[in-house]
């Protein structure tokens, strides 16, 4: 069953005009525009329209992953996401910009999403295009995408954050990067297979080498050597396969 999400609502109100919303799902301008001046609000909708206009929102969401994903499998470039009262989302507690990018290597190009929304890092190394693609409909769920090269990092910036690894969790499971009805089994069948890594040193994609110090409550907790003491939702690290022991 479809369902309705005013978050996507309120987005779309706020970069689309009235005119156009109206043609692509048959909502009178005029309703719409209340909706955006607020003269109704838009908790008031009825349910078919709040599903119609999340529905329009998701399409153009899709049809902006698919040009962005286009554009990082041909270029080298990096994408930082921006909400609307101009904060750059970064990695929770760090100065470490969460993006959208295609990167030319020594060992050839690879493209993806870094950051904590995505649990790490999702890449054409170790991720399907389509996977590829969900992590960047993620990512634009949160904002807009603007080149790193053109942001301002002078004293003005400012920073948000995605509110830790349980957040993440559930950005990937609304996103199908991480199926609900399988997350439990395949999380016991890590801990089982794990039972003995306390204490192991261990490689994780993005943050690098690190000390298991603790499983516990779905959670595995490591001493990285750069990032310090961090705590990971299991959901993501089995799903994206993001720990080499």
């Amino acid at each position: 069953m479809s369902k309705a999400d005013f978050n996507k609502i309120q987005k779309l109100l706020k970069t689309v005009t009235a005119y156009r919303i109206s043609k692509a799902t048959g909502i009178g301008d005029t309703t719409i525009s209340r909706w955006v001046t607020g003269k109704t609000p838009i908790e008031k909708m009825s349910l078919e329209n709040a599903i119609k206009l999340t529905k329009y929102a998701e399409e153009l969401t899709m049809i902006s992953a698919k040009e962005l994903l286009e554009t990082i499998k041909n270029n080298d470039v990096s994408y930082a996401i921006v909400n609307e009262d101009g904060a750059v989302y970064c990695n929770l507690g760090t100065s470490n910009i969460m993006d959208i990018y295609g990167y030319d290597s020594e060992d050839g190009r690879f493209y993806g999403v870094y950051g904590d929304a995505v649990g790490g890092q999702i890449d054409s190394r170790n991720a399907s295009d389509d996977v590829i693609l969900k992590a960047i409909q993620l990512m634009l769920g949160l904002g807009e995408p603007v080149k790193r090269s053109e942001l301002s990092i002078g004293s003005d910036f400012k920073q948000t954050f995605v509110d830790g690894y349980f957040e993440a969790v559930e950005l990937m499971k609304q996103s199908g990067l991480i199926q609900s009805q399988e997350e439990n089994e395949k999380v016991n069948e890590w801990i089982e297979a794990h039972k003995d890594v306390v204490g192991s040193t261990v490689k994780h994609l993005s943050f690098g080498t690190g000390k298991v110090v603790e499983i516990k409550e779905n959670t595995i907790v490591i001493d990285f050597e750069d990032k310090g003491r961090t705590s990971l939702a299991l959901e993501a690290v089995v799903e994206s396969d993001l720990l080499e022991f």
